[in-house]
């Protein structure tokens, strides 16, 4: 089976929605279930990001939804990417000096089957780095990369592919 790749350029799209929460001593995952629950998204993440411990604490009044993750996300050493009603939680990348100076660019795209059926949970990530993401429930990703990177993308049961980039 072979999977096809479409990439865009795309700028973060930013939410207006308000988050009111007052929650002591909960875990991760209670903490984003509230988040659910208060907005129309769907917080997506692989299990072993989050740990059960009970350590979030949050008080807030209509703070935007950005504010809220990364106040929260930030201090688990986790961010985040919006792509329309779905939020993909990710481990923090370590910057390097090597890389501050380079320019980067966001790519988004969508990976599609044989049948142009889109790929949940498809591994995109950036060839020999540790910069990665997973394809929302649509199929979608955002990742930020260097123009001479070449992105791989893996999903069980298909062959890999590379896609050599050219900048932005």
């Amino acid at each position: 089976m072979v999977f096809f790749l479409f990439l865009s350029l795309s700028v973060s799209a930013q939410t207006n929605q308000k988050i009111t929460l007052k929650l002591e001593k909960v875990s991760m995952k209670e903490f984003l279930s509230k988040i659910e629950e208060q907005t129309s998204h769907t917080i997506v993440y692989r299990d072993v990001i989050i740990n059960d411990d009970k350590d979030v604490t949050i008080s807030v009044t209509d703070k935007s939804l950005e504010d809220v993750l990364s106040e929260v996300l930030n201090s688990k050493g986790l961010t985040y990417q919006i792509t329309n009603n779905t939020i993909v939680l990710m481990k923090k990348q370590a910057v390097t000096p090597a890389t501050t100076n380079q320019t980067t660019f966001e790519v988004s795209g969508v990976v599609f089957d044989d049948f142009g059926d889109p790929l949940t949970g498809a591994s995109v990530s950036v060839k020999g780095t540790t910069n990665g993401t997973i394809t929302n429930l649509d199929g979608q990703f955002l990742l930020t990369v260097s123009p001479d990177d070449i992105l791989l993308v893996n999903f069980i049961g298909f062959n890999s592919q590379e896609i050599v980039l050219g900048g932005p």
